[in-house]
């Protein structure tokens, strides 16, 4: 794998998917984008619903 380091994912490391793992919050995820792999730290926003004045 090469690219910028995260979550301690350094150039030449071999990452191993799991494809029975519903991701989550902080997972580590990995996408074919354009014919390119790419991993990615994969982050849910929870937005909340407000009454109008």
């Amino acid at each position: 794998m090469t690219g910028a380091r995260i979550h301690d994912i350094h150039d030449g490391d071999m990452l191993v998917v799991d494809r029975s793992v519903e991701p989550k919050h902080g997972h580590i995820v990995l996408a074919v984008i354009n014919n390119e792999f790419t991993y990615k730290a994969i982050v849910f926003l929870q937005w909340r619903d407000r009454a109008a004045p």
